[in-house]
C-alpha cells in the first residue's frame, strides 16, 4: 500500500489501479509528509496534456490554484489566473470525468509542502515524470521550495 491509499479509499474520483507498479512521490517519514495532505476541489478543466486521455490526471502533476473559484488546476507559468504559482502535487492519479462528462465538483488529494522526489514530479504537458532537464526546472525548484517542499536530490547541496 502506498502512502496515501489508506486515506483516499472510497473517495469519489478515485481511479483503480491502471498501472502494474506504485507511483510514489515522496520520500522520508510518511507521518511527516502526510500533515502536508489535504483534500481539494478539482477544477473539471484541469488536464493532463502529456497523458491520453489527458482528463486522467497523473499523480506528481504539479498543481495550483485557480484564484476566482478556489479549485485546483494543473500549474501553468503563462496564466494570470493563479495557476502560474506552483502551489502543491497531485498525490494520486485522478480523473476530470466520468463516463466521458465532466464532473463539476470533483474531489482529489494534493500535497502543499514535505519532502518529493524531483524524478517524479510532473511537468504539466510532459510525457514522462521528472523536473529535472526541463526548461522550467530552476523555477520550478524555487517554486516549490517557496510553498515548503524538500526535494531528494537537493538536501545535500
Amino acid at each position: 500500500m502506498g502512502l496515501f491509499n489508506e486515506i483516499t479509499q472510497g473517495l469519489p474520483g478515485n481511479l483503480d489501479a491502471v498501472e502494474s507498479f506504485e507511483m510514489e512521490i515522496t520520500w522520508g517519514r510518511d507521518e511527516v509528509n502526510r500533515t502536508w495532505v489535504r483534500p481539494a476541489v478539482i477544477a473539471s478543466t484541469a488536464v493532463d496534456a502529456g497523458n491520453t486521455p489527458t482528463t486522467h490526471l497523473r499523480a506528481g502533476l504539479l498543481m495550483g490554484v485557480v484564484s476566482a473559484t478556489g479549485e485546483w488546476k494543473e500549474w501553468d507559468s503563462g496564466e494570470t489566473d493563479g495557476t502560474e504559482v506552483i502551489q502543491g502535487v497531485l498525490v494520486q492519479d485522478a480523473s476530470t470525468s466520468q463516463r466521458g462528462t465532466a464532473v463539476q465538483q470533483y474531489g482529489g488529494w494534493v500535497m502543499t509542502g514535505g519532502q518529493v522526489m524531483a524524478a517524479r514530479l510532473l511537468v504539466p504537458g510532459a510525457a514522462s515524470h521528472t523536473i529535472v532537464g526541463d526548461g522550467a526546472e530552476a523555477a520550478i525548484r524555487t517554486a516549490l521550495a517557496a510553498a515548503g517542499f524538500t526535494l531528494d536530490d537537493t538536501i545535500y547541496q
